[in-house]
């Protein structure tokens, strides 16, 4: 795929963005956080916990049924690189045979997993940045990083310049 991934027709409408939608792109439809409860039936409780925890703590409106595997799928990396992370403490063994221990390996490859669906799933701080979603009232990352609204009209380079503070020169 070249470019950056397409933006979803959800996001541009939360954005309020003017591109062209595409009429092909399904729209998904009920909460996730309607039924926290459907986690699959063979988690073990950690598991439910952390399927929970993740339905509270996405940004509202986000998370839909048709997101349950995906979910599915970090909730149990997530908690198998805990557990990989427990062993780890507990042994302390970087290599076993001149080899990477089990437990890094699992540690290395569900770490990688954690951090690549937490991103499809906008669970991290870069993800929640292009999600414009509405808590009290208020659009979620609708500043800029300066506090300025995103809309602001930006100052000229000339005027930020003519205005930057001055290094104080000694004598």
């Amino acid at each position: 795929m070249r470019g950056r991934k397409p933006k979803p027709t959800v996001l541009k409408d939360l954005h309020g963005s003017e591109e062209p939608r595409n009429p092909a792109e399904p729209i998904a439809e009920g909460d996730l956080a309607d039924s926290p409860l459907d986690y699959p039936e063979y988690f073990t409780s950690e598991q439910r916990d952390t399927w929970e925890y993740a339905v509270r703590h996405s940004p509202p409106n986000l998370l839909k049924r048709i997101d349950a595997p995906m979910l599915e799928l970090w909730v149990i990396a997530f908690c198998a690189l805990r557990d990989a992370a427990r062993e780890y403490a507990k042994s302390g063994v970087l290599q076993q045979d001149g080899r990477s221990s089990p437990a890094i390996m699992v540690i290395k490859n569900m770490g990688a997993t954690v951090k690549s669906v937490a991103s499809e799933l906008g669970f991290t701080p870069v993800s929640r940045t292009r999600i414009n979603s509405v808590v009290a009232g208020e659009p979620l990352g609708g500043t800029t990083t300066y506090g300025h609204p995103k809309d602001a009209p930006k100052q000229s380079l000339e005027n930020y310049l003519a205005n930057a503070p001055r290094p104080q020169t000694v004598n």
